[in-house]
């Protein structure tokens, strides 16, 4: 591969952070002789960038901005979660242009917190907790509302390395798995699921399962992938736990469903609107936790973070399969 050029473009304008130094100077290493890593820390830097950018750090641009100056583009790392399905994110998949997430670098700290909010539903953790603000001794009260994991039935929706690492979690309280993912080899992979489903078959899952934990990033192929009909199916006893990115789930329906009881209760870190507003529902409701988006964070992320990127440029450099690239059944729906 020639010499082309690596923007680093990760950073926040508006308040003057960027990538530190410190992680900049491995990614350079990393690049070697074979791309010429630039860092970036402005909207008008990285426009000036763009047109001579074979790979990029970050996508901080618009559709139209890629459109007109990003022609030599091949592959997008994200450093973050895939979001929204961004217009720029969806030009380049339509473009052919490789896309790697962060699936890797937020694999850890999603599938604890997801696990972490399975257990607090299962538990009745909350419950512990207003009872303890109420200085109110509840035993009576739970014990008879509290269950297990142990041979429950538990669905996953998720891909790549936070799909197997929520499931290897998973595994160990043994609960049956069922898995799902854009790629159903993808989620056989380490055979930690006893089942394994296409994204279709949702509705069968949620009428199957006792609680079911979504992953998912938005993108054409997921949003509203749980809406009035997958509720319709799902059975009374379902805890939902959703720490994917808000779209996936249609929350009018969702809140339709816990109303009415349609389904047991949600934990919930991904919303349609953030921050959550003061007059959602949501805050007050007896069988919701509600979680203000931190499911990916840690200490470590940046370092974590760096390891990943660092071995994607030293695979983009010889021509490697990279590592968390885009399902292609994701970048089809794109295009």
């Amino acid at each position: 591969m020639g010499q082309g050029q690596l923007t680093i473009a990760v950073y926040q304008e508006a308040t003057g952070w960027s990538l530190a130094g410190e992680y900049v100077d491995r990614i350079r290493e990393a690049a070697g002789d074979q791309l010429s890593a630039q860092q970036v820390s402005t909207s008008r830097d990285l426009l000036a960038a763009l047109p001579e950018t074979r790979a990029i750090i970050g996508l901080p641009v618009s559709a139209a901005q890629l459109a007109q100056h990003g022609s030599a583009l091949e592959w997008v790392q994200l450093t973050d979660s895939l979001g929204d399905a961004t217009p720029a994110l969806m030009h380049a998949c339509a473009a052919g242009v490789r896309v790697s997430t962060a699936s890797s670098i937020r694999a850890v700290p999603i599938a604890e917190h997801a696990v972490a909010l399975l257990l607090a539903m299962v538990r009745r953790v909350g419950d512990c907790v207003l009872a303890q603000a109420e200085h109110r001794w509840a035993a009576s009260d739970l014990a008879s509302r509290i269950h297990t994991l142990a041979g429950r039935r538990v669905g996953v929706f998720a891909h790549g390395q936070v799909l197997r690492a929520i499931m290897g979690r998973l595994s160990a309280f043994g609960v049956e798995l069922i898995a799902s993912s854009p790629d159903p080899m993808e989620a056989a992979a380490e055979g930690l699921a006893q089942e394994v489903v296409r994204l279709s078959a949702i509705d069968d899952v949620m009428e199957r399962c006792d609680a079911i934990v979504m992953a998912l990033p938005r993108l054409p192929a997921t949003a509203g992938l749980i809406a009035r009909k997958q509720f319709a199916a799902a059975n009374r006893r379902l805890v939902i736990v959703d720490v994917s990115r808000g779209g996936v789930i249609d929350h009018r329906a969702l809140l339709e469903a816990l109303h009415r009881r349609r389904i047991a209760g949600a934990a919930l870190d991904a919303f349609e609107t953030t921050p959550l507003p003061p007059t959602s529902p949501l805050w007050t409701m007896p069988n919701v936790i509600v979680s203000p988006g931190i499911s990916a964070a840690s200490p470590q992320y940046w370092r974590r973070g760096v390891d990943v990127i660092c071995r994607n440029v030293k695979r983009f450099v010889a021509g490697e399969p990279l590592e968390d690239e885009l399902p292609a059944a994701w970048v089809r729906a794109a295009s």
